[in-house]
């Protein structure tokens, strides 16, 4: 849908690559965006004090996800990480590894797949 208005907005044809029109408007895919927003929450949700429910829903997703027996959610979450090269951090929260390295690594992981993901559309 992003692509299509942007096609729009340059005049360009519908079978226009989209590197070509992403590059030109300096755009970041909708993909991008959620999964950068995502990190965030998590960031945010590490930086709250230990009695606070999503906190603790965020540990015990963890726990799950270390024990083998995800939920529904937790399985998502494990495939954007294997995406972006970035499961142990699961390990790193859950052992209550420092809340910037986590999201520093995140936030890596997270440049590097998307700088994989342009290369590919080249």
């Amino acid at each position: 849908m992003q692509g299509r208005y942007a096609k729009m907005a340059l005049g360009v044809a519908r079978n226009t690559p989209m590197y070509i029109w992403r590059v030109e408007l300096g755009l970041e895919s909708i993909e991008y965006t959620c999964r950068k927003r995502a990190i965030k929450y998590w960031e945010d949700i590490l930086a709250m004090k230990e009695g606070r429910w999503p906190k603790a829903c965020l540990m015990e997703e963890m726990r799950c996800i270390i024990n083998n027996r995800p939920t529904k959610w937790g399985c998502k979450v494990i495939e954007r990480l294997e995406e972006m090269e970035a499961v142990e951090v699961c390990r790193w929260i859950w052992e209550g590894g420092k809340e910037e390295v986590v999201i520093m690594k995140l936030k890596e992981d997270l440049d590097n797949w998307w700088k994989q993901k342009l290369e590919k559309e080249w």
